[in-house]
């Protein structure tokens, strides 16, 4: 959770230790505020954002901020047809 300078230092700490093939971002919509950090030391961690989705504009918003991929509890913004 991106709550706040502190979550993100105690995050960039964790992936000294250990680092994933991915990691979720929540609440989504702070993600962009992080990725630049994350990017820098760790480019090819997939960045997810979760949470707070409010609409596919906002989804396609986070996705075009440089986020790999959102998801959603939303059933509604699960399939694009």
């Amino acid at each position: 959770f991106v709550i706040d300078s502190d979550s993100v230092s105690s995050t960039m700490r964790s992936l000294r230790r250990f680092v994933p093939d991915a990691l979720e971002l929540l609440p989504a919509p702070v993600a962009p505020r992080v990725l630049p950090a994350l990017r820098e030391g760790h480019p090819n961690v997939a960045a997810v954002g979760g949470g707070l989705i409010s609409g596919l504009q906002e989804a396609d918003s986070l996705i075009r901020q440089g986020l790999d991929a959102v998801s959603t509890g939303n059933p509604q913004l699960w399939s694009l047809s």
